[in-house]
């Protein structure tokens, strides 16, 4: 009966050794300081103001006749700069005149860009017999969007649609190696 007792505290105190090991050794507990609750932080403001200086009565007094020009001066120099008022103000009428027929040339010929629906490559060969023929030469060589339409109230095949120019651009490259027709044209459609 006495092993059984001596295993138990054994265990015990092993497992109270481990415990002591993790807690305190490997993952010690560190305790953060405590900031008090309320914080007032006072934050004061430069003095950027600059205070008038005192300046004594008797400084401030001067000389009021070498000080006043006389009147006939004045009268020359409100003369000559009336003179310039005016010419600035009929420069300035001219100038205002002139911008507005300016402003509506431009309204005039700005028009805004319509953007095409889709692009599509067309080619109207001389011969109206040679239209179906070409059509099933290049439906065969797999352009399959290709068809027979009028154009400039003339047959001709049309290839369509594209989505984007560079589209058609690229489409128009491979075209003309499978099938040696330099004349298709891009088009847009509106």
């Amino acid at each position: 009966m006495k092993k059984p007792i001596l295993i138990a505290i054994l265990l015990s105190i092993l497992i109270l050794g481990g415990s002591y090991y993790y807690f305190y050794i490997l993952n010690p507990v560190v305790e953060e300081p405590k900031l008090p609750k309320k914080q007032r932080i006072i934050i004061q403001k430069p003095v950027t103001s600059i205070q008038p200086k005192m300046v004594a009565k008797a400084e401030i007094k001067t000389d009021r006749k070498k000080e006043e020009a006389k009147p006939m001066e004045q009268k020359k120099v409100k003369d000559t700069k009336s003179k310039e008022l005016l010419k600035e103000k009929d420069e300035q009428k001219n100038q205002k005149e002139i911008k507005p027929a300016e402003k509506e040339k431009k309204e005039v010929v700005s028009k805004p860009k319509r953007k095409p629906n889709f692009y599509s490559l067309v080619y109207v060969p001389s011969n109206g017999a040679e239209v179906v023929k070409i059509k099933d030469d290049i439906y065969n060589k797999g352009y399959h969007t290709v068809k027979v339409g009028k154009h400039c109230s003339k047959d001709a095949v049309i290839i369509s649609p594209f989505t984007d120019k560079w589209e058609a651009e690229y489409v128009l490259k491979h075209l003309v190696q499978d099938t040696g027709i330099k004349e298709f044209k891009i088009i847009a459609v509106y």
